[in-house]
């Protein structure tokens, strides 16, 4: 995981929520909070087209983050 253990980067979060895997949403999640921010992320893990239908941003590399506009939607989808 990027040079960093799991448990590492599990001790430094508190999960607030836990969506499980459900066949009919396609998608499963999980809520955490930094404990040295307070910042909230959600992860997902599921099927492509159903997490970015879901998105109307997207986090750059750099931390900063940009609406998700149809053209750029259309470049993720010709990723995938």
């Amino acid at each position: 995981m990027l040079g960093m253990s799991f448990e590492c980067a599990n001790e430094n979060v508190e999960k607030i929520k836990v969506d499980p895997f459900s066949s009919t949403k396609k998608r499963a999640g999980t809520a955490v909070c930094s404990k040295a921010t307070g910042d909230v992320r959600v992860h997902w893990k599921g099927a492509s087209e159903i997490i970015l239908g879901m998105c109307d941003k997207e986090m750059l590399c750099d931390g900063s983050v940009s609406v998700l506009t149809e053209t750029r939607r259309e470049d993720l989808v010709n990723l995938i």
